[in-house]
């Protein structure tokens, strides 16, 4: 059975509005100290994804400047990889590859910083959706996600960030990295960064997609409408307290609801919901022979909807993974009927 992974493309704008609500208290005013901390890493610290998080939070005491330690680091130092975007097939790249030659796409970086988080003890997502960027064009459709970035829970609030997109500046005194995407005012992310699923919006009355392919002003007027509000906090506590597969599925499902014609997230999910179904004991300690041939034939289930969402792609190679997927699971069913007519009590 094959797991698939949707990469996700890079690129670069920025806005800058008035805020909604403010950083986190115990964050410095002033973060020259934390960023010069992270730009001068010594390499030796830097060769390991353990070695380098302690390094980096090892001299703070607040979670808030921690996760800038490790942001400005990020930012100074992976640079996007452009040829891996231009990549129609790439793969997954992991935090440690990543870390070894300091390159990656949104997805990478928004992969690394979590995986440092979960090393320092925070809770952080990788968050995926749609993206404004330098040739953004309001006519033409979204119909996959083009972007990726983080939300990081800080003293019991999530917050927004964008290590990809964020800008490191050069002076005589040196390099400065900039907070234009470092735990924004979510009414501001929200002009060029569309979650798929409107919970990551961290908005009480989130937009809708066709709010966002509207000029920015646009945008900013319909922040307070009311006809969309509940409580995403709410929201994003249940999907956390899922099993990965699930949450990945009700996402998707979120995802295709909230963009009918984003048809990649919703078919990637249903075949890796489907291939995790059918492992064996998936879910439930039964073992049994119709056990196993159930959970096989609701795996079909699964792959037999993934391909009706693929086939509306242009990924002609996930589709011809589901069916690869889709095959395994038959033939698994039709050896198992066949051992238990030779053992029916098994």
């Amino acid at each position: 059975m094959h797991f698939l992974r949707l990469s996700l493309l890079l690129a670069v704008t920025a806005l800058v509005t008035p805020g909604f609500c403010q950083a986190p208290a115990s964050l410095p005013a002033n973060l020259a100290s934390l960023d010069g901390h992270a730009l001068r890493t010594p390499a030796a610290d830097a060769k390991s994804l353990e070695r380098l998080t302690a390094y980096l939070t090892k001299p703070y005491g607040s979670e808030p400047e921690k996760v800038r330690s490790m942001y400005a680091w990020i930012v100074n130092n992976i640079r996007y990889d452009h040829r891996l975007a231009a990549h129609p097939k790439r793969k997954k790249v992991s935090p440690k590859t990543i870390l070894k030659t300091r390159r990656a796409v949104c997805a990478g970086y928004a992969d690394l910083f979590v995986a440092m988080c979960r090393l320092a003890g925070i809770e952080s997502e990788v968050v995926t959706g749609y993206s404004r960027h330098y040739n953004f064009n309001q006519k033409q459709p979204f119909t996959r996600a083009d972007h990726a970035w983080n939300a990081v829970q800080l003293d019991g609030q999530w917050y927004l960030l964008d290590a990809t997109w964020e800008s490191k500046r050069y002076g005589e005194t040196g390099s400065r990295i900039e907070s234009d995407y470092f735990l924004t005012d979510p009414g501001v992310f929200v002009t060029d960064h569309l979650p798929e699923d409107p919970a990551w919006q961290l908005l009480p009355c989130p937009i809708s997609l066709r709010d966002f392919t509207r000029d920015v002003p646009a945008i900013r007027g319909t922040l307070s409408r009311r006809d969309t509000c509940f409580s995403y906090p709410d929201s994003i506590a249940a999907l956390r307290r899922m099993l990965p597969p699930e949450r990945e599925l009700k996402t998707a499902r979120t995802a295709h609801q909230f963009n009918p014609a984003n048809h990649v997230s919703i078919g990637l999910a249903l075949n890796n919901y489907g291939t995790y179904v059918a492992k064996p004991g998936a879910g439930s300690p039964k073992t049994g022979v119709g056990f196993k041939i159930n959970k096989q034939q609701e795996a079909l289930g699964y792959y037999a909807e993934a391909l009706r969402h693929l086939r509306k792609t242009d990924r002609k190679d996930f589709v011809h993974t589901c069916r690869k997927n889709s095959r395994a699971a038959r033939a698994t069913i039709k050896r198992l009927k066949k051992y238990r007519r030779k053992a029916p009590n098994a």
